[in-house]
């Protein structure tokens, strides 16, 4: 009786108000209205921004999961009595398979993405250049998210486009492997020049991107193979470091001679006798950024800043800033310098 209802309801579904069409031909697909992998070649710069803002939306899903993996396994942070038993598992080490933070299903889909972008836009006329070059940073950084993180890749280079496709077996690399191949990926890169968007929401588009230097600097650090290896990584850093770094000013904290007397440092307004200098202008020190919505209508949103009672700072750090000792120094009106040890934690 049921499959003969079934049919009935077909039936009067497909005679109803939509029967300026029939059944037959709802079911075929045959529309205008999707793309298909060859209707998408990524040829035009009009492809630009809305490709690579793509890339780096569906890294807003691992953004949560890139500090928590990393934070709560090393020592500067702890749990609390409110902590969530699957950030817990990861400070413990002691995670399962049922652990939210364990699949790392939304990282290879980054890297499928990668690889589509990359094959098609690696050709010689591709007006995409500046931008392929990104996407193998960002694809080179995911692999070793996987392999620090799981301890071993599934390492392929072309995307994954039909169901046979995902049947293929590829090399499973560790870090030591994988290592190779994405150096050999980048090091035709190290100095190539990047898209520049300007403002992204008020934010510098270019702290979006990962630098290409500081990727293969962290790459020839964990191979650590040979003396060049190291001396690669440093060659690297230096490079990005004076790409970036236009001056350095250093900020002067200054108080008051009764202050010193005191020794109370622990005030906090300029009142009470210190200040601040940090000089006409100084450093900026952000690297790369994994850009979030503030609010869930507009888009995925971070979870740490409203579940901060999850985390506490370590026995570990707490400790090792009581045990600092700066060395204060304060100028006499005579000229003559005094300097005036203090230990604590002066943050």
């Amino acid at each position: 009786m049921k499959k003969i209802l079934d049919i009935a309801l077909v039936v009067a579904f497909c005679t109803s108000i939509f029967a300026l069409t029939s059944c037959e031909d709802m079911l075929t697909v045959d529309s205008n209205r999707y793309a298909t992998v060859d209707q998408n070649p990524l040829s035009s710069t009009s492809d630009t921004v809305s490709t690579v803002l793509g890339l780096l939306k569906s890294m807003q899903k691992i953004g949560d999961r890139y500090i928590l993996l990393g934070e709560m396994r090393a020592d500067l942070l702890d749990v609390t009595p409110y902590t969530s038993a699957a950030i817990r598992q990861l400070s413990n080490y002691t995670v399962d398979s049922t652990n939210t933070y364990a699949n790392p299903r939304d990282y290879y889909s980054i890297i499928n993405n990668c690889n589509y972008f990359i094959s098609r836009t690696s050709g010689a006329g591709s007006p995409l250049k500046s931008e392929n070059a990104l996407v193998h940073a960002i694809r080179a950084w995911t692999y070793m998210q996987i392999a620090i993180n799981w301890g071993k890749a599934q390492y392929y280079t072309q995307p994954l486009l039909t169901v046979e496709d995902t049947k293929k077996n590829f090399p499973v690399l560790d870090i030591a492997t994988l290592t190779d191949s994405l150096i050999a990926d980048l090091e035709p890169y190290r100095n190539a020049a990047y898209p520049n968007y300007g403002k992204i929401y008020e934010f510098n588009s270019e702290e979006l991107f990962l630098p290409m230097k500081l990727v293969l600097g962290d790459l020839y650090l964990w191979r650590g193979r040979t003396t060049a290896d190291f001396e690669n990584a440093a060659t690297c850093y230096a490079g990005y470091i004076d790409s970036k770094v236009t001056s350095v000013v250093q900020p002067q904290l200054q108080w008051s001679y009764e202050n010193y007397l005191l020794k109370n440092f622990e005030t906090e307004s300029p009142i009470d006798g210190w200040s601040m200098y940090m000089g006409a202008s100084s450093t900026n020190e952000m690297i790369t950024a994994i850009q979030m919505a503030t609010v869930p209508s507009e888009g995925i949103t971070s979870s740490i800043p409203s579940n901060n009672s999850y985390f506490k700072a370590s026995r570990v750090i707490d400790d090792l800033w009581d045990d600092q000792v700066y060395y204060l120094l304060h100028e006499e009106t005579t000229g003559i310098i005094k300097i005036y040890p203090v230990s604590g934690d002066l943050r």
